[in-house]
């Protein structure tokens, strides 16, 4: 009896072990197949992720080995006891933080300041990464060699025209007394302040004549100069007033030729035959070396003969055509002293008083002097627009005469009332400030006058500093730099550490003639660009 019972107790108690041992594994089982789904979702979605750019690190695809291997009950508590942690932290930061506000005893209105100022700093940030791109941009416009300002041959050393190098110990405006003297000793010319009224009122006089007169523009007032001189005052010095304008309007009749005048026909009759009795010559002493070279020789005379020969014909051709173009398009043509001396010959030294007062510093010391458009466009050149122009007549006129004032601005149309009288110098970061001075034009300021003055009421967008007159123009290489155009001491990112001028024209040595406020100088002259320190030239987006 007590066996069977012994014996029923144990199968039962083996009945219950299999069950007990049953349970894990079927759970285990179900366990297993779960994960296998999840990874295969993971697996999935990982491949339709490829695309999308990796935000954390917890976002990278499950390696084969983390995924092979089952999770047990406890691991996969543990797994999502972690996420669950994690999504609370992502929400508490994306919330302000509030948890950790309590913590510290930082109030939730002293979060929400401290989030606008976060805001704030992040706008810095964005300014700053921007500075950091225009830096950068700087950076490249000043290695690169296009635009760069080269130092002459004859140039050996530079001057600091800004406000740093400044010491204002004097208010004594620098004059044109130096222009005046040059003009005076090398040229023996002097011109009445009111000279230009003399010009204007002589080109006034030949417009009545023209059937277009709105078309006219003075192309050759330094060779009509030049001829005058010639003629009237070569031995004593000449004095270029009111009283020359009857001797002085004949001769600019003279060199402005209506375009079917027998004048004009006269001198193309005249450039035709130089131009044939140059073939000729050039005919003849291709026959000579023909006749003394080999047959080889001669074949590769001939076609290089041929060649030249439908180059000329070419150039010629494009020549007569472009001539033919401008008389169509003017009433009127202008000659130069090459064409006076074509038309009524001029012995060895008439030609060279000619060349002498037609030569690039007399026509850029005439130019500055005068601050004549007449003289301008002479240096300038007929292929710079009339706003150009303008502008630097514009700018040559207040050379001597108006001083350097740090901050000082001025869009008044002709003489501001205003300069030469003492004021105190309110603008910071100079050397200058608060003290009292006479007011005048800082450099910026007087490019920013010049162009309002030139353009009549505008200023092409460049506005009054240095900064904004760099960002509205272009990088240009200095040999392609035009009269008007802007050069500077430093990019833009220098701020109010830099100097500004405008192109007046071109040197002989192929260097850039400038005209500019200086501060070590107190007023506005002119100088060789290279040695006035200026190392970038630009051309203003708004001007032709």
């Amino acid at each position: 009896m007590k066996n069977r019972y012994l014996y029923k107790l144990g199968c039962m108690m083996l009945a219950g072990s299999m069950l007990m041992s049953t349970a894990p594994v079927a759970y285990a089982s179900s366990l297993q197949t779960e994960l296998q789904k999840e990874a295969e979702s993971n697996t999935e979605g990982s491949q339709t992720e490829t695309s999308q750019p990796e935000t954390s690190q917890s976002e990278t695809p499950a390696t084969e080995t983390e995924t092979s291997q089952p999770e047990t009950k406890p691991e996969l508590e543990t797994r999502q006891t972690e996420t669950a942690a994690a999504e609370t932290e992502t929400n508490a930061s994306q919330t302000g933080d509030t948890d950790a506000s309590k913590e510290d005893g930082t109030s939730d209105s002293d979060k929400k300041d401290d989030g606008s100022d976060k805001k704030d700093g992040d706008k810095k940030s964005e300014g700053d990464s921007k500075d950091d791109k225009n830096k950068k941009d700087d950076a490249d416009d000043k290695d690169s060699q296009k635009g760069d300002i080269q130092k002459p041959d004859d140039e050996s050393e530079q001057v600091d025209h800004s406000d740093a190098a400044a010491d204002y110990a004097s208010n004594i405006i620098a004059g044109n007394s130096v222009y005046l003297g040059e003009l005076s000793s090398e040229y023996g010319i002097s011109f009445d302040e009111e000279f230009e009224k003399t010009m204007d009122k002589i080109e006034a006089d030949y417009k009545e004549f023209l059937d277009k007169p709105e078309d006219f523009l003075a192309e050759n007032w330094q060779d009509v100069l030049a001829v005058y001189v010639m003629k009237y005052g070569q031995d004593a010095g000449i004095k270029m007033d009111k009283s020359c304008r009857d001797d002085l309007e004949q001769i600019f009749f003279l060199m402005n030729v209506r375009s079917n005048s027998a004048i004009l026909r006269k001198l193309e009759k005249i450039q035709k035959e130089e131009v044939s009795e140059t073939e000729g010559r050039s005919a003849e002493t291709e026959k000579a070396a023909e006749a003394e070279e080999s047959a080889e020789t001669e074949k590769a005379a001939e076609a290089e003969e041929s060649t030249e020969t439908e180059k000329a014909a070419d150039a010629e051709e494009s020549t007569e055509t472009k001539k033919v173009a401008e008389t169509d398009a003017k009433e009127y043509r202008a000659l130069s002293v090459q064409d006076y001396i074509a038309l009524y010959g001029a012995d060895e030294e008439q030609t060279a008083i000619l060349e002498k007062y037609t030569s690039t510093k007399c026509r850029q010391l005439c130019a500055i002097v005068t601050a004549s458009k007449g003289f301008v466009r002479s240096e300038a050149g007929s292929d710079v627009s009339e706003e150009r122009v303008s502008i630097v007549a514009a700018a040559c006129s207040l050379i001597g005469k108006v001083g350097y004032f740090w901050g000082g601005k001025s869009y008044a149309i002709g003489w501001d009332d205003s300069w030469g009288s003492p004021m105190t110098v309110s603008a910071e970061g100079s050397k200058s400030s608060g003290t009292v001075r006479s007011y005048g034009l800082d450099c910026s300021g007087f490019v920013a006058w010049s162009y309002y003055n030139g353009l009549g009421g505008k200023d092409a967008g460049i506005g009054n500093h240095t900064t904004t007159q760099w960002n509205a123009s272009e990088m240009v290489d200095s040999q392609s730099a035009r009269p008007g155009d802007l050069v500077f001491y430093h990019p833009a990112s220098a701020g109010d550490d830099n100097h500004v001028g405008i192109v007046v024209g071109v040197n002989d040595n192929g260097s850039l003639l400038v005209v500019h406020c200086s501060s070590s100088q107190n007023g506005v002259m002119t100088g060789e660009a290279w040695s006035a320190g200026f190392q970038y030239v630009r051309s203003p987006l708004g001007l032709e």
